[in-house]
């Protein structure tokens, strides 16, 4: 078997809670607790879980945007943790992050022309003039767009699904091996988000990048994830392939989330079983000991609440849950 791409081991951060002119600790948030996983040469892997699960935190960490508190990060067989300036910054070229909000990632007083540009000059991977020119054009005629009719264009002349493409197509100027999306289409009306989602896989399939596609819609991510990881409260509760999770999820929190999910035909959406989660969203401030899924689980027993489960195997194909009762069930 080969390396995956991209390892990443008991991954975890801590950010120190502060108060008053002093700046005095008052404990502590664990966004993210001890996460680990794989990803695949041109793969994509599916990261979801409710707002405030970790999700974007896990993304920042991975190119060290955030400094991870523990855990480590490997890529391509190096270690990310022991990168310096150099060793960073190609990295950074390996490894693009496609930020959830394409206006705010935008200099709103370059044009599109500009915006795919900067970073080729950045990395010197264009030299003159011309060069920078056909490469631009070359990019954007990639994500379906022209550069004689929207390389001079500001952000603001932009559609929502425009500004994300021209994201993707400044990304993808850096030849990187890894696109971490996060929440790609959230801000995008359903069929340009699909439309998106065409361009990503295809784009996929003719390049071989490989996607850690960060969301909170499920339905998007079996659509193009080939596996998933559920994550709740900076911890990942089950991961599969997304075929074995959709069809039989191990975990509540999984089993619970899909059961929210809509389906189009009437008759079996009025007879599906609702699995309702019981009380609030405990913080990153205060998580709950042993399996911190505890508190609002309805298989919940006492042993819940005073030994936490591994993330261990509870089926074929490395489908893996962190759950004492983990035990298949069948959702949509």
């Amino acid at each position: 078997m080969t390396e995956p791409l991209l390892r990443v081991a008991r991954l975890t951060k801590v950010f120190p809670l502060t108060t008053g002119v002093l700046r005095r600790r008052r404990g502590e948030v664990r966004a993210v607790d001890r996460v680990s996983f794989q990803l695949e040469r041109g793969e994509t892997l599916g990261l979801v879980g409710e707002s405030g699960s970790g999700k974007s935190t896990v993304a920042r960490c991975l190119l060290r945007l955030t400094e991870p508190t523990r855990g480590s990060v490997v890529f391509d067989g190096e270690d990310v943790g022991s990168f310096g300036r150099e060793d960073l910054r190609r990295y950074r070229r390996e490894v693009q992050l496609v930020f959830q909000d394409p206006f705010g990632a935008l200099n709103p007083r370059m044009t599109v022309a500009e915006l795919v540009a900067e970073p080729l000059r950045a990395h010197g991977l264009v030299e003159h003039r011309r060069d920078t020119r056909r490469r631009v054009g070359e990019l954007l005629e990639m994500v379906a767009l022209e550069e004689s009719t929207h390389g001079g264009r500001y952000p603001r002349e932009l559609s929502g699904g425009q500004r994300q493409r021209v994201v993707i197509a400044r990304a993808l100027g850096l030849r990187p091996r890894v696109l971490v999306l996060d929440e790609p289409v959230s801000g995008l009306d359903v069929s340009v988000g699909a439309q998106v989602l065409d361009l990503l896989a295809d784009l996929q399939s003719e390049l071989g990048v490989a996607y850690l596609l960060i969301s909170h819609d499920l339905s998007m991510v079996r659509q193009v994830a080939h596996r998933v990881a559920v994550m709740y409260l900076g911890a990942i509760m089950e991961v599969a392939e997304v075929d074995d999770l959709f069809r039989a999820p191990h975990h509540p929190y999984t089993q619970a989330l899909l059961s929210a999910v809509p389906v189009p035909d009437p008759v079996q959406e009025r007879s599906r079983r609702r699995i309702p989660l019981m009380g609030e969203v405990p913080t990153g401030l205060y998580i709950p000991p042993a399996c911190r899924f505890h508190t609002r689980c309805f298989k919940a027993r006492q042993v819940c609440s005073e030994e936490e489960p591994p993330l261990g195997p509870v089926a074929e194909r490395d489908h893996r849950a962190s759950c004492l009762f983990a035990e298949p069930m069948q959702v949509l």
